[in-house]
């Protein structure tokens, strides 16, 4: 699975440590790709096996299967309507019964 997780800080770190772990691919974003890139690399050193994981920005992220908001409160907000609304992404959850729900955040 590859997961991107916006927000290379303490809290993104741990949850792509394990997710790599666990044998899922892993980009970062961050505000600058500097921050992000710093993420990967310390990550990569704390796996210390082969880890599929890389860094970008807002700008120019494709996200993954699933999509992590590591963020601080408020922050989170402002990148998801970002997210929304200026990269027209939107999460869908699809239901057995073949209904779907989209949400998207407003404020």
């Amino acid at each position: 699975m590859n997961i991107t997780i916006i927000g290379p800080g303490n809290m993104g770190r741990a949850i792509a440590t394990r997710a790599l772990r666990g044998g899922h691919s892993v980009t970062f974003v961050g505000k600058t790709l500097e921050s992000a890139q710093k993420a990967v690399d310390e990550v990569r050193a704390s796996v210390k096996e082969a880890a599929e994981v890389s860094a970008t920005t807002v700008e120019d992220v494709e996200p993954g299967d699933v999509v992590v908001l590591a963020l601080w409160y408020g922050t989170n907000i402002e990148v998801a309507k970002q997210l929304v609304v200026d990269r027209h992404l939107a999460l869908t959850l699809e239901h057995a019964d073949g209904h779907s729900l989209l949400i998207v955040l407003g404020g």
